[in-house]
């Protein structure tokens, strides 16, 4: 059964939008794959029903598309833009469901919009079409136990079973996604615009520019206060399936919002979950479903840093190296440390992280004074170690100093040798004896012998002239 396209004149007010300060009625568009077609499945149809001319095939998919709302929000239209330039065919957000292969429908009864319930046993219950809420019109002999107008909802949240196939499909079992529900009728096609060949003549892509489709007055879920989804298409095809789509709601207060899938305009909002299958983000190195994630490693190319991985903003940085080699330690320059040695305090890794403390002064202090006094007179150029000590003062005025007791010096006397400061550091030396000995016993008035057999007592006289008595 064809139906035919209802014009309305209802003006650009159902794809025209207010603008709004924070679009929140849109929470997800859900594709649930219904049901894959079995073989067994596929037999029924084209040997059992009669089939129609399109022959089921196993491994197709139906796919039904849910617009779910936040709850007591209405759809107001499902609608594809109007062209850039008239005449050009481009749209800046076109409608389209679309297929690697052809989408199937069971031609027998028509697919623009879901068929009668009757027939979802001989078919229908595959087709593609759109639809606001409605798989099936009422109407037509009882199938089933319910030839009452049916919604569609996710199967899993089927509350009645299955009562609408008669389980004539034997790879279709359990709940069926039909419930019994009284809604507005399908307004579509209202500029005359859309080309239904994708749905009737088996075809792979189904385009809405400038139109849409509707109820009046605009609906809700099910579940209106809850889930309040809104079944919107159902495509069975056998290739990858695809779309990119705009809705319009309303909230509580009749405000109205807009999505759509690429190209805002005035008082618009895009939102990525109106493309199926949505475009995988790109990482951090701008690849689509990439692994360079958050919080994955990655090299920021610092032979100061390790653990390097990407920040939440996908900048590469890593953890800063310490002195003791630890990505992320705590033993950086400027802090504490140990240099092992006990004549230092206050230790700190430096800017090269070498270990290295202050020199402890005498009186205990890291950093402190290194000349001090000792409190002794005789020491001078006091220091700091184990014990403040300065070092002694010689005979010539001299910390530290060589000129020290006991050591040579010049008293300035011919007469003297072996000069040498004593204990008062006066620089005395010995008297040289009359043979030149320093110190000698040859002195003047002791004993000699001046080789003369004709004297005797010889002595050294005050000249050193050893002499004897006849």
């Amino acid at each position: 059964m064809k139906h035919g396209f209802s014009k309305l004149l209802v003006g650009a007010a159902l794809l025209c939008s207010s603008s709004f300060a924070q679009a929140q009625g849109l929470e997800d568009i859900i594709v649930e794959e219904y049901h894959t077609v079995t073989q067994a499945d596929a037999d029924a149809y084209n040997n059992d029903f009669g089939g129609g001319s399109y022959p089921l095939v196993a491994g197709m998919k139906v796919y039904r598309i849910f617009v779910d709302m936040a709850p007591n929000y209405k759809l107001n239209t499902v609608f594809g833009s109007p062209e850039t330039f008239p005449g050009s065919g481009v749209s800046p957000n076109a409608l389209d469901f679309s297929s690697t292969s052809s989408f199937w429908n069971d031609d027998n009864f028509g697919s623009d919009i879901p068929n009668q319930t009757r027939r979802f046993d001989e078919g229908t219950l595959f087709d593609s079409y759109i639809t606001v809420n409605t798989t099936g019109t009422a109407g037509g002999a009882v199938g089933c136990g319910s030839a009452t107008q049916q919604f569609g909802v996710l199967r899993t949240a089927d509350t009645n079973g299955d009562l609408t196939t008669c389980s004539v499909y034997p790879g279709f079992t359990g709940n069926d996604g039909n419930i019994p529900g009284t809604g507005a009728a399908l307004t579509y096609n209202i500029g005359g615009l859309i080309n239904f060949d994708a749905l009737t003549a088996n075809a792979n892509t189904f385009t809405v520019i400038n139109d849409a489709w509707t109820t009046l007055p605009a609906s809700q879920g099910v579940d209106p206060t809850g889930t309040n989804r809104v079944l919107i298409a159902q495509f069975t095809t056998a290739g990858t399936f695809s779309f990119h789509i705009n809705v319009q709601l309303s909230d509580p207060n009749s405000v109205l919002e807009t999505y759509v899938h690429t190209n805002a305009g005035p008082g618009e909002v895009v939102s990525p979950k109106l493309t199926y299958p949505q475009a995988l983000p790109p990482d951090c190195l701008g690849v689509p479903g990439g692994s360079a994630l958050p919080g994955t490693a990655c090299d920021d190319g610092l032979a100061t840093t390790g653990n390097d991985t990407w920040s939440a903003n996908c900048v590469c940085e890593g953890q800063l190296i310490d002195c003791l080699g630890v990505p992320g330690g705590a033993a950086l320059p400027g802090t504490a440390c140990d240099d092992g040695l006990a004549t230092t305090g206050n230790d700190v890794y430096g800017a090269n992280c070498v270990c290295a403390g202050q020199l402890i002064d005498c009186l205990g202090v890291p950093g402190g004074r290194v000349v001090l006094d000792d409190g002794n007179a005789n020491t001078g150029n006091d220091v700091s170690g184990t014990v403040c000590a300065g070092q002694l003062i010689d005979c010539l005025g001299v910390p530290g100093g060589t000129a020290t007791i006991g050591s040579s010096c010049d008293d300035g006397n011919a007469n003297t040798g072996n000069d040498v400061y004593g204990a008062n550091c006066v620089c005395a030396g010995q008297l040289i004896d009359c043979l030149g000995v320093p110190g000698g016993t040859a002195t003047i008035g002791s004993g000699c012998d001046d080789g003369l057999a004709t004297t005797g007592n010889d002595v050294y006289g005050a000249n050193c002239v050893c002499a004897g008595q006849l």
